[in-house]
């Protein structure tokens, strides 16, 4: 989920005669038929071209999103319109959730226009909201060569490039939070890769709710480059998801060689952080030595990595000797 989601506080009405327009909006939307849509929308449309309040019509778009009655061609003309008449409408958090929730049937150039609007206008988070919505046109037919070419542009471009940061790790969220659907999993593990590879601060921690959805990987060979990608992360594993991290460490352990071998090459580099977070004084570590034990006692039942994993243990006991006859009983059992 993207962080500007969610404000952290109360959320609001407008004054004025809003709370009519409200009531009015959502008793027309629960007669639950086109032609009603189509009215509404159409005389939304009327009063684009009235003064009425920013706050109004950002808050509007809240209770917009949810637009299942509504016909694609009337929803494409009513965004259409209040992109021509008033675009700063759509300079927000809540336009974001809108177009993100209605984005397989708006028109592709609308939507471009609004992409582009977003990567320059005032809002500060507007490119990863960008980035976000880009994620969706990955998968239609309409300009996706010019989709493509604004993702490309943002992964191919310079790491200190701060604007093409934030499109990476708008990118970042859509990505991680769509894992689940099986288009993504079966299309967009190459992005993934790209977005891995160096990532650093909020870009990493995002990347990290792939785990969330660790069991839905489609092949055992991704899931090992994506941690292995993981594990090769300038700042180390990030903290966010860890849990889920390990737990898709624990699922890897019962493969193959292969996907042994990374998760011994993750329980060093675990150990080693949580050796180094022990000595900071940090009470999380001990959690992460539980999970080390837990996945060396199996490692050290298989013959190709039983003594690389029985030289992390000596590691281990050497610096949390309690662990010993935790591990030991595990060997017995």
């Amino acid at each position: 989920v993207l962080p500007w989601r969610n404000s952290g506080g109360l959320i609001l009405h407008p004054g004025g005669n809003f709370p009519i327009l409200d009531v009015l909006n959502l008793s027309y939307w629960q007669i639950g038929n086109e032609e009603a849509a189509r009215n509404w929308l159409a005389w939304l449309t009327k009063h684009l071209h009235h003064p009425e309040d920013l706050d109004a019509w950002r808050f509007l778009l809240t209770r917009l999103q949810w637009t299942g009655h509504a016909a694609p061609n009337d929803l494409q003309i009513f965004v259409r319109n209040m992109f021509r008449v008033r675009p700063e409408i759509l300079d927000g958090p809540n336009a974001a959730l809108f177009l993100h929730n209605t984005a397989d049937i708006i028109e592709h150039e609308t939507l471009y226009n609004i992409v582009k609007r977003w990567m320059v206008c005032d809002w500060s988070q507007g490119k990863q909201a960008a980035g976000e919505l880009l994620i969706s046109f990955l998968f239609r037919a309409d300009g996706k060569d010019t989709w493509q070419a604004r993702i490309d542009a943002a992964l191919d471009a310079d790491d200190d490039d701060s604007d093409a940061e934030a499109v990476r790790i708008g990118l970042a969220h859509a990505l991680s939070s769509a894992w689940g659907e099986e288009r993504i999993r079966h299309t967009a593990h190459p992005l993934l890769m790209r977005l891995l590879d160096g990532a650093q601060g909020a870009r990493a921690d995002a990347l990290m709710g792939v785990f969330v959805n660790y069991g839905k990987f489609p092949k055992i060979t991704e899931g090992i480059a994506i941690i292995n990608a993981i594990l090769n992360l300038p700042d180390g594993i990030p903290k966010r998801h860890r849990h889920f991290f390990f737990d898709a460490l624990k699922e890897l352990n019962a493969g193959e060689r292969e996907a042994r071998s990374t998760v011994l090459r993750a329980c060093k580099t675990i150990l080693s952080e949580a050796l180094s977070e022990k000595e900071d004084g940090h009470l999380g570590a001990y959690h992460e030595f539980e999970i080390v034990r837990e996945l060396l006692v199996s490692l050290m039942r298989q013959r190709d990595t039983a003594e690389d994993a029985l030289e992390q243990f000596e590691l281990l006991v050497l610096n949390q000797p309690f662990e010993t006859e935790k591990v030991l009983q595990s060997l017995e059992s």
